[in-house]
């Protein structure tokens, strides 16, 4: 996958207010890139051609933004800069943090992780070292370290084998996925099957149903 384009300076308009912003602008894109529906990254690292970045320093906005994960159904939002809102959809709040990566990545300190009631078994030090836990918002997938992702499958092939759910082969042979057979047939709850996922932060705790870890492959 590949993207070219050219650096563009242009003004953006704040109502009566334009500010000159320096932009990526695409000519071309091949592979997985071509293949979204997206049409575009709006980068919010930490370096200071990021959009929040040019803002900041024009005045427009403070140095600050918030971004706020919807569920399985959307919903989520970004602010840029302060801005006070009204938590009518009881929003939970941890702080990003600066990643000593080199890439310009924002960091979340995570506490522990847990399968139903079990935790994974790693320590607050193993969760956080080195670059840490890192958030990226265009990345589709959890990855975890080796020790956390081993206990993680366990639990979830004891809870397969527990309902019943026979293991089977992938549908793509040139990968190693863990997948079930639905022996019930019809549609699939996974939340009868298989517990809930915790991810325990400094200051709360973030609950997510068996969707939000595994997938339902519908045409296997």
């Amino acid at each position: 996958s590949s993207s070219e384009g050219v650096l563009v300076s242009d003004l953006m308009a704040f109502g009566n207010r334009h500010e000159r912003i320096t932009f990526g602008c695409e000519t071309k894109e091949t592979g997985l890139i071509y293949q979204q529906e997206a049409d575009g990254v709006m980068g919010m690292g930490r370096s200071d051609i990021t959009l929040q970045k040019q803002l900041a320093r024009s005045g427009v906005i403070d140095d600050v933004f918030s971004l706020c994960f919807g569920g399985t159904d959307g919903g989520g939002s970004i602010i840029f800069g302060k801005a006070e809102v009204e938590n009518t959809l009881d929003m939970k709040y941890t702080k990003l943090l600066e990643s000593t990566y080199s890439g310009g990545f924002y960091k979340v300190n995570i506490e522990d992780m847990m399968l139903g009631q079990d935790s994974l078994g790693l320590s607050r030090y193993q969760w956080n070292r080195g670059a840490g836990a890192i958030v990226d918002s265009g990345t589709t997938f959890v990855y975890l370290e080796s020790t956390a992702f081993a206990a993680f499958q366990a639990k979830v092939m004891a809870a397969a084998n527990k309902a019943g759910l026979p293991k089977i082969a992938g549908p793509d042979p040139s990968f190693h996925d863990v997948c079930f057979g639905n022996v019930r047939g019809g549609e699939v709850a996974l939340s009868e099957y298989f517990p809930p996922w915790t991810v325990k932060f400094a200051d709360l705790e973030l609950k997510l149903p068996p969707i939000n870890y595994l997938w339902v492959h519908s045409k296997v």
